[in-house]
């Protein structure tokens, strides 16, 4: 059966691993100062502050225990945007680690990116850079990627460098954009997206074309999809792609559209909040089969939680093929992902389970933010979860006015100890040699006589 081309829909999906070192956003991780009593106490005032951990420490679960694999220590600006950040392993026979540098524009948004690396965790040597330039209207969309890589003591442009070239008129609409990514030392064209408009000033047809090829030596432009018969519930003429036309900045209501196949699809959304919320309807007919599809789509928090069901049907009658598929997504304020499940289901048969993941955190009891996250998944066979991955934040700093928070204690953390092949050893055996120590967030190396 064929499937259907779901505007976007998919887009809106976060079915996906690795969300568990967050991107902290600076309005969602906004607490009050601290600052201590004459007890060492510490005490709220009215002062707005912006707490950003310095230090996480990144486990697995073995089985038996936790085994800790790297850590990140973290600077930050006045608007809470990473400086530096250093990425080392916990391993001491494998000491390399990684130093990224972010500058930013006025916008706040990544210019320079540079990344270093040190094999001995120690030496950092340059590896890569990304330089950005972006829109003056969508100040988030990047107009200009340039990946460069270190060799020999110079940068050498590497792959993902590209170029979004945005065209408006006189209203100052989006018309046209256009990607050229670098190849044999020019930007050449390969996607581009035609805007028109109607005497109301609102987008009346989109059209999608990118380039491809046959056989590898001949390139050639396609259409991709078309949409006409636009109905718009709200748009703001800054359509920068198709994967955004069910937003709340440029929300279609309804329309047509017609894929490279030819095949036509009729559109209709119902915006069901002022949220982001919605319920899509489509109908088509692919090779004389009538096919419909629904896709709800429930804006649960500001935070990026979410449900969305998508139920699809193809044939009349008693030859009717039915598909579902649910997916239900929860995050916290911090980006943290609480749960992440998802379900598919044939012919009214009973719902599989594809995915299931589930976060938990403990919040600091004083300011909110987040001391450890543990993500756990599904075991399919034993149907009970098991830990795999764990972040402890601590050395929290506010951004915002440059307070440290209690640092931690290392000195009642237990000692451990390892020989120079990444060993542990009994400290309390340990023959006379170098050795490293590791107590807390502290590691050394320490000569026993």
């Amino acid at each position: 059966m064929k499937k259907f081309y779901v505007l976007g829909i998919a887009a809106v999906t976060a079915l996906s691993m690795g969300a568990a070192r967050p991107a902290w956003p600076a309005k969602l991780f906004v607490q009050q100062k601290a600052e201590k009593t004459a007890d060492g106490k510490h005490r709220a005032n009215a002062i707005k502050s912006l707490w950003r951990p310095g230090t996480e420490i990144i486990s697995y679960w073995t089985g038996e225990e936790w085994e800790d694999i790297e850590k990140y220590e973290s600077t930050y600006d006045a608007s809470g945007n990473v400086l530096v950040e250093i990425n080392s392993s916990m391993f001491p026979d494998e000491p390399f680690a990684s130093k990224t540098l972010n500058e930013y524009n006025a916008d706040g948004q990544v210019a320079v990116k540079t990344v270093m690396n040190a094999e001995d965790g120690v030496t950092f040597e340059n590896s890569e850079k990304t330089e950005r330039q972006y829109d003056s209207r969508l100040t988030s969309v990047i107009t200009d990627n340039a990946v460069f890589f270190w060799n020999g003591g110079d940068w050498d442009i590497a792959g993902n460098t590209y170029q979004r070239h945005i065209t408006r008129n006189a209203d100052g609409n989006i018309t046209r954009v256009v990607i050229a990514v670098f190849y044999n030392g020019i930007y050449d064209p390969t996607q581009q997206l035609d805007i028109e408009y109607g005497d109301d000033k609102q987008a009346s047809k989109i059209t999608s074309s990118y380039l491809t090829t046959d056989d590898g030596v001949e390139f050639y432009w396609v259409t991709g999809e078309e949409y006409t018969d636009i109905v718009w519930k709200q748009t703001d003429g800054q359509i920068v792609s198709t994967e955004a036309l069910l937003t709340q900045a440029n929300a279609i209501k309804s329309c047509k559209i017609i894929d490279e196949d030819g095949d036509e699809t009729a559109l209709t959304v119902d915006y069901t909040d002022n949220q982001g919320s919605y319920k899509a309807e489509m109908t088509a007919v692919f090779d004389g089969v009538l096919a419909k599809k629904t896709v709800e789509y429930t804006v649960v928090d500001a935070y990026g939680s979410y449900d969305l069901t998508e139920s699809e049907a193809y044939g009349e009658g008693d030859e009717v093929e039915t598909y579902k598929a649910v997916e239900r997504y929860r995050v916290d304020a911090y980006g943290l992902e609480l749960e992440i499940y998802a379900s598919e289901s044939e012919n009214g048969a009973p719902a599989e389970l594809m995915q299931w993941s589930k976060g938990r955190v403990d919040y600091d009891p004083e300011y909110g933010y987040p001391l450890e996250y543990v993500l756990s998944d599904y075991d399919f066979d034993a149907e009970e979860s098991y830990d795999v991955y764990k972040v402890q934040y601590s050395n929290y700093i506010d951004a915002a006015n440059g307070v440290e928070d209690i640092a931690v204690d290392n000195s009642s953390a237990p000692v451990e100890l390892f020989n120079l092949q990444g060993v542990r050893v009994d400290a309390a055996g340990a023959a006379p040699g170098i050795y490293i120590r590791r107590q807390g967030t502290l590691t050394d190396k320490i000569v026993i006589r």
